[in-house]
């Protein structure tokens, strides 16, 4: 489940992510793993503005570091297909925390006409995690461009953001 805090109504749910794969280890601290995932949301901003989407993806962890590889053939639902390669690197500061740094890459692959996404964008964040059980809470600052403003401008945005994961 996916939720916002909007501006005049408050925290409101906008949709759901879900994964299903296969994972498998290589040792005690380390595995890969291959799936799909499918993301469906309306943006609280712009509610008639739904974003649909598949993924495959491809990914080796070990207890510090990730990578991964998405591919999707319709990313956003903006007729273009996409690549998105990511890495993260995580201490563990306390028992229970966890702190991290995430930086990714999303290049388009086949862009259809119409489709907003016209060139590489990259993102850049930093989080910190407290485990309580099966249940994770995260908060994590981002900040991704270029993004074209009106005018076709290259600018970038940040955000602030919260998540919970519950594990079984």
């Amino acid at each position: 489940m996916i939720a916002a805090a909007t501006r005049h109504d408050g925290p409101k749910v906008s949709g759901y992510q879900v994964y299903a794969g296969y994972a498998r280890r290589f040792d005690a601290d380390s595995s890969w793993e291959v799936g799909v995932s499918r993301t469906d949301v309306t943006e609280y901003y712009r509610p008639r503005y739904p974003v649909a989407y598949n993924e495959l993806y491809a990914g080796v962890s070990t207890r510090r570091f990730s990578a991964h590889v998405y591919y999707s053939p319709n990313y956003l639902g903006e007729r273009a297909a996409t690549l998105y390669a990511t890495t993260t690197a995580t201490v563990t500061p306390a028992p229970g925390w966890k702190a991290f740094g995430r930086a990714g890459l999303l290049v388009p692959v086949d862009r259809r006409r119409g489709s907003e996404i016209r060139r590489t964008q990259y993102d850049v964040g930093a989080g910190l995690a407290r485990r309580f059980g099966n249940v994770e809470l995260q908060g994590q600052a981002t900040y991704f461009g270029p993004d074209d403003d009106l005018l076709g401008a290259a600018q970038g945005h940040g955000a602030v953001a919260v998540a919970a994961t519950l594990f079984f």
